[in-house]
């Protein structure tokens, strides 16, 4: 199973503030994940699906069992 992480979790590899993870996936800068905008349904916050595997493929890091 992929591992989820929070946006405060994801600056902290990265070497970010949390809101600047937010800025760069809202603007569509980074791929790390999905992100969701509020909606007209009720929704008032921002949500985000933030995955381990997209880091490690932002940062260059390979992933054990993966090849060159």
């Amino acid at each position: 199973m992929a591992k989820r992480l929070t946006p405060k979790e994801a600056g902290e590899q990265i070497g970010c503030s949390a809101q600047c993870v937010r800025i760069k996936m809202q603007r569509g800068i980074w791929d790390l994940g999905k992100v969701i905008p509020p909606n007209k349904n009720g929704r008032t916050t921002w949500e985000y699906f933030i995955w381990q595997h997209k880091i490690n493929e932002f940062l260059g890091i390979e992933e054990k069992g993966e090849q060159a």
